[in-house]
């Protein structure tokens, strides 16, 4: 899995270097080659659950794929943030076929990791240095992340009895979503027999903020995931377009912004 991974990144260090010979200056030709490889593994890793046509999956044309796929998911509010190249700098400019192939062949031996969206938040950090250099990205490990929600969130809703169905919890610092996916797991299972929550209800309970646009993005697709209908099978087609997804970009220290206002947050 980590040989798997390690390709991935060397992909996206040779498009760097293509987009640097186009005349992209460096940094900003990793971070659109780091967000190429991200956006085309999210895009793979729907297709391979049926949640998107099968276009990377079927060995078509890399560059096509990808944009089919982007448009595909813009389609749904929660992820509209795909096309965008203000918030994903993949749609700034294209890299060559021949940089692109390197990253089809690293894709196409990537493992099926089923529904776990966990690897896919992971793996922005490992593709972008800018990232973890300019924005702090530094993820939560999952052995950390249930047990840190348990101690918070859990005890949260304990202390609500009745109303832990109320609860509002907030990540200010969510980066991919690991914390916000754990959150919303732990949300839904009320205390006290209470029964579980409806999905929707979980995620309106749950917000989050981080200073990169495309790590937020990420954590809304993570969140949409969650939404899935069941029993699956599902596509993306299916997801409710008023999901009550709150995730967005700030800078939780020095930002206003709506997520930020003090005093609504039990967790």
């Amino acid at each position: 899995m980590k040989e798997n991974r390690q390709a991935t990144i060397r992909a996206a260090g040779v498009l760097a270097d293509d987009l640097n010979a186009q005349g992209v200056e460096p940094s900003e030709a990793a971070q659109v080659a780091a967000c190429w490889a991200h956006t085309a593994t999210v895009i793979l890793w729907c297709e391979r659950l049926d949640l998107l046509p099968a276009r990377i999956s079927a060995g078509r044309e890399l560059t096509g794929a990808v944009r089919a796929g982007v448009e595909d998911l813009a389609a749904h509010p929660a992820t509209a943030g795909f096309a965008d190249p203000a918030v994903n700098p993949a749609m700034r400019v294209t890299p060559g076929l021949a940089a692109l192939a390197e990253l089809g062949d690293a894709l196409a031996a990537s493992p099926d990791h089923g529904w776990d969206t966990w690897t896919v938040g992971d793996l922005y950090q490992e593709l972008s240095a800018e990232a973890r250099k300019e924005r702090a990205l530094a993820q939560t490990p999952r052995f950390i992340a249930y047990p840190l929600v348990d101690w918070t969130v859990g005890r949260a809703m304990l202390d609500l009895g009745d109303d832990a169905k109320d609860i509002r919890v907030i990540d200010p610092a969510c980066g991919t979503g690991h914390l916000l996916v754990a959150a919303v797991r732990k949300v839904r299972h009320l205390p006290h027999r209470m029964g579980m929550l409806r999905i929707d209800r979980a995620v309106d309970a749950v917000r989050g903020v981080d200073l990169d646009p495309y790590a937020a993005l990420i954590a809304r697709w993570r969140l949409a995931v969650e939404c899935l209908p069941y029993p699956r099978p599902a596509i993306w087609g299916d997801l409710d377009p008023d999901l009550p997804i709150h995730v967005a970009p700030a800078n939780s220290l020095l930002d206003t912004h709506p997520l930020l206002e003090p005093g609504q947050y039990h967790a």
